[in-house]
């Protein structure tokens, strides 16, 4: 019986609105698709480092610029975990780690170049839950000559055997270490990564209180607050010399489950920042209201048609209830519908949205009774109103249809209307914003030449970095060549600075490059102060620097040209030149104060090479050449463009774009088809009064423009009211920033345009057809 029943519902409803049926469940489902996607893309990213027993109590140390537009950073100095940990009792343990990359690793006569290796404190394995599998347990890192590797690596090294005790040399001198403990290979959700873990004694040996290169996390009593731990470490001060006192106000606490969501200077991990998470959330609501609406709609004004039908059940004797329990099952059953075409889409599509998002995510069974759920409420919602409304009237009044004409359903109508293209507008705008914004980061002048500019990756152990680089800048279609330490967006290098003369209150953390004599030429860097014949400068006198324009401001130099500075304690350099500010770093922040180590000697990070675009495949070749002569055997010629590297800063924002611009797309192409099967619906509906009014001498052309305007002034309504939201949002997300760009008027006159053209096409083609028709066939309609 409700076989046939759920049967004799489809069939009826696809044989007299099989359009309008289509039309809505497809929407519908496209609705739920999106939602179900991006609420399995957010279900996954707010899931990282869970799996860490003390998750809730682990916090990571992190340098806090007051009053400075830097940006905050990750590192803290190496003597920083031990110092709190014996003042503090409340911290039960600490952790310091330092990441390589690219790390030449031996076993027996192979080579091999492999990333992630982690210097770390045993402590590691007990702040974190990663699991020993084999080997010591108690103390996996059993000495500064000991490594623990990952089960992976373990594989790949060693096969079957048990690599526990064997030998692997590790580094650029070949220095050899035992293996003495196995980890399990960490959850793919886990923002440290490692294939490799040495004993952080090795950095600890040669650091001090003013390098901040490395990265601390405390585990705290769960039993007392991290904001009261913030204040015992505030109120602490380290004596690094007799004149020398840094005050430790200057880190905060920064919880483990909020470390992926805070966009933080010196992260080794991709990060979201919580603005494109709530852009992204936003947004999939606004498409399943959208989509809710769209269905609401249409059922509402596809049930309250019918009142016919459902006259006719009243004669053959159904009662109130069972007429209120067939329309709410229609509607829960189209939904159903919706549902699990979407589920499909959802595995047809979801490859090409993890390549979007830059994500993996799972579709989940135990996700799937909140999908249904949501689901089975907006197809109660959208039969609520009619399975009551239109079952009140008596047998005469259904007959007579007086059901679908009054003000509250109109007004109904146009609401949701309002709703689904104000929604539509406020998208549109802010992708308009977005991409706007992206193209002037894009294109800003950052104060050094990012076109024709190749970038190798030279810190290969055995290099022959000098003859690399002299050999290159001989090549005619190459105008000059560099080394140094960093590259677009990278701050591993933040430290403490001195100068003669400097105040305990001036202290200030530089971000420092090492950089060679050819680095200004290379990138096009302006000096606005420098010694001439700086380039013949010998470094066995003493260390050089240049530090840019807003070092010098800081400073309060009026020149700067000799002044002693230096970046290590104890002993002064001097400064050989000032740069104009330029930005190695992301333009949401301003330029900060930077130095520049200036060494005779190749930097094996980082090369770059200027030149002629003309000659750029021809340079290629030779770079590929000159890389199999003078780079060691096995080690992978990395390559890319500058100008390309810059833009990877932005890969959140690019990505933002594209999904707020498919968010658009979908927006709009869902309220077409809300409006399209609306439109033609009412038009249906009016048809006899269209044809009265054909009759008494209204032209088509006048019976178009009275139908188009019923819509498109809902629409230009919905159009105003999303401006000023569209306005407040969209000055808070610009002010991430330190350069953006100003909301220009003729985005709101281009969307407005847009949208109204749309809505106008939307109804336009099916006012016209209804206007068309000869009166007398308009007044035999039914």
């Amino acid at each position: 019986m409700i076989r046939h029943f759920i049967r004799l519902l489809i069939h009826k409803n696809l044989r007299n609105n099989g359009f309008y049926t289509l039309v809505n469940i497809l929407g519908l489902s496209v609705g739920l698709t999106v939602f179900i996607l991006f609420t399995l893309f957010i279900k996954e990213i707010t899931h990282y480092d869970t799996f860490h027993k003390n998750y809730d109590s682990i916090y990571r140390v992190v340098e806090q610029m007051k009053n400075d537009d830097r940006g905050d950073f990750a590192g803290s100095p190496a003597q920083l975990g031990p110092y709190l940990a014996e003042r503090i009792p409340e911290i039960e343990n600490y952790v310091r780690f330092d990441e390589w990359q690219n790390v030449l690793v031996k076993k027996d006569n192979e080579a091999l170049f492999e990333s992630d290796l982690l210097f770390a404190d045993n402590s590691f394995f007990s702040v974190f839950s990663f699991e020993i599998i084999s080997g010591n347990k108690e103390k996996p890192i059993e000495d500064i000559s000991s490594v623990v590797i990952r089960e992976e690596i373990a594989k790949k090294f060693f096969g079957d055997n048990n690599p526990i005790g064997q030998i692997l040399q590790i580094g650029r001198n070949g220095k050899e270490y035992k293996i003495s403990a196995i980890v399990e290979d960490y959850p793919r959700n886990s923002s440290i990564t490692f294939d490799f873990i040495l004993s952080f004694e090795i950095m600890e040996k040669q650091s001090h209180w003013g390098m901040y290169n490395y990265s601390t996390f405390l585990l705290l009593n769960k039993a007392v607050s991290a904001e009261s731990i913030q204040k015992k470490i505030n109120s602490c001060s380290v004596e690094r010399s007799k004149d020398n006192i840094m005050k430790l106000d200057l880190f905060r606490l920064q919880p483990l489950k909020d470390m992926r969501f805070e966009v933080i200077r010196g992260n080794s991990f991709k990060t979201i920042d919580p603005k494109f998470i709530r852009i992204f959330l936003f947004a999939t609501i606004f498409i399943l209201m959208l989509a809710s609406i769209n269905y609401i709609n249409l059922t509402t004004a596809l049930s309250l048609g019918r009142s016919k039908e459902v006259a006719i059940k009243k004669i053959a004797g159904s009662q109130r209830q069972r007429i209120i329990f067939e329309l709410l099952t229609e509607s829960l059953l189209f939904a159903i519908i919706a549902f699990i075409i979407s589920i499909i889409l959802v595995e047809l599509l979801r490859p090409y949205f993890e390549n979007l998002i830059n994500e993996t995510i799972q579709l989940r069974y135990a996700y799937l009774p909140f999908f249904i759920l949501v689901t089975a409420l907006i197809g109660i919602i959208a039969g609520i109103y009619p399975a009551f409304f239109g079952s009140q009237f008596k047998i005469m009044e259904l007959l007579n249809k007086s059901t679908s004409k009054g003000f509250k359903i109109g007004r109904i109508r146009n609401l949701l209307v309002i709703a689904q293209f104000g929604i539509s507008s406020f998208l549109l705008i802010c992708a308009f914003v977005f991409s706007n914004q992206l193209k002037h980061l894009f294109n800003k002048d950052l104060g050094l030449e990012t076109d024709n500019i190749i970038e190798l990756q030279v810190n290969w152990p055995g290099i022959k970095l000098n003859e690399l680089k002299n050999e290159l800048k001989a090549y005619p279609g190459i105008e000059n060549v560099c080394t140094s330490s960093f590259t677009a967006g990278e701050e591993g290098w933040n430290q403490s600075t001195y100068w003669e003369g400097m105040t305990e209150d001036k202290q200030i953390n530089m971000f420092v490059l090492e950089v060679d004599k050819d680095y200004f030429e290379t990138l096009g860097i302006e000096f606005i102060e420098k010694i001439n014949d700086y380039k013949n400068l010998a470094s066995n006198s003493g260390e050089y620097y240049v530090i840019n324009q807003s070092a010098k401001d800081y400073i309060g130099w009026n020149t700067s040209i000799g002044n002693k500075f230096s970046v290590f304690f104890g002993s002064f350099g001097q400064i050989a030149g000032v740069t104009k500010d330029f930005n190695i770093r992301s333009l949401h922040y301003e330029t900060s104060p930077t130095a520049l180590l200036i060494t005779d000697n190749c930097i094996p990070e980082k090369m770059h090479i200027k030149i002629n675009p003309d000659d750029k495949t021809q340079v290629i070749e030779i770079i590929k050449n000159k890389w199999r002569e003078f780079a060691p055997q096995g080690a992978p010629l990395v390559i890319s463009d500058l100008k390309d590297e810059y833009k990877k800063l932005y890969t959140a924002e690019s990505k933002t774009r594209k999904v707020i611009a498919l968010f658009t797309f979908i927006a709009i192409f869902i309220s077409i088809m809300g409006l399209v099967g609306l439109a033609t619906y009412t038009t249906t509906q009016r048809t006899k009064e269209i044809g009265i009014r054909k009759a008494i001498g209204a032209t088509s052309g006048q019976i178009t423009f009275m139908l188009v305007t019923g819509f498109i002034k809902w629409v230009l309504i919905a159009f105003t009211l999303s401006v000023p939201l569209s306005i407040i949002y969209l000055k808070s997300w610009l002010q991430g920033f330190a350069y953006h760009i100003a909301i220009q008027p003729q985005i709101f006159l281009i969307t407005g345009a847009l949208i109204v053209f749309i809505a106008l096409i939307s109804v336009f083609i099916q006012a016209k057809n209804t206007a068309s028709k000869n009166p007398i066939e308009s007044l035999r309609y039914e």
